[in-house]
């Protein structure tokens, strides 16, 4: 079942793109409800080395455009409850990224990565939106903050997606359980702080 709290039109449609290489994300979940949708462009996110522009394919009025070789965009501290929740974000490359890596997108608690992604540059088409999923398994009511390095290539940032995950009843699903199936995994303790990358294949 798909909830809307957010009333976003196209959050649907954006969850089910972000999932085609990882259904597995939505294991035994039996409800998918949409609490929040963010423009990349707009406070309460912050940004630098950026500009607003119009981007044929957005769906925000204007997206956030630049090239930074540090974080570009951060924000906004919200909070979210305990449980289960997937991070999406909405982004295309306006030029074909070099490297290993086409960017670092995370989830961060108190300034660290909590979950985060770094996809493969030879798996990212130029000029196509990429909808990426980062899995949040918050043990207890915390605020995140969204974060995006685009490591230089020009990209173009849409909107972050936040959804929040019911299990079916007597069904509890590990979120670090799939992250740990679709690619590297690493988990550091400081000052009490969990950091989770995946590597997207």
């Amino acid at each position: 079942q798909f909830l809307n709290t957010a009333d976003c039109p196209e959050g649907e449609r954006v969850l089910e793109r972000s999932l085609k290489a990882e259904p597995s994300l939505l294991a035994g979940t039996k409800q998918v409800d949409l609490i929040n949708v963010f423009d990349a462009d707009t406070a309460p996110m912050n940004h630098r080395d950026s500009k607003s522009q119009a981007t044929d394919g957005a769906y925000a009025d204007q997206a956030l455009v630049g090239n930074s070789r540090s974080i570009m965009m951060w924000g906004p501290y919200t909070q979210l409850e305990p449980g289960r929740h997937l991070v999406v974000y909405r982004f295309k490359f306006l030029d074909k990224p070099k490297g290993e890596s086409a960017c670092f997108v995370d989830v961060c608690h108190n300034a660290f990565t909590f979950s985060g992604r770094r996809p493969a540059a030879k798996n990212i088409r130029p000029l196509v939106w990429n909808e990426v999923a980062i899995p949040v398994d918050a043990p207890e009511r915390m605020k995140f903050e969204f974060r995006f390095w685009p490591n230089g290539h020009e990209v173009a940032i849409d909107r972050i997606y936040v959804y929040k995950l019911g299990s079916e009843p007597g069904h509890s699903v590990s979120v670090m359980g799939a992250v740990k199936q679709t690619g590297t995994y690493r988990k550091q303790h400081r000052d009490q702080t969990v950091d989770r990358l995946v590597d997207a294949a």
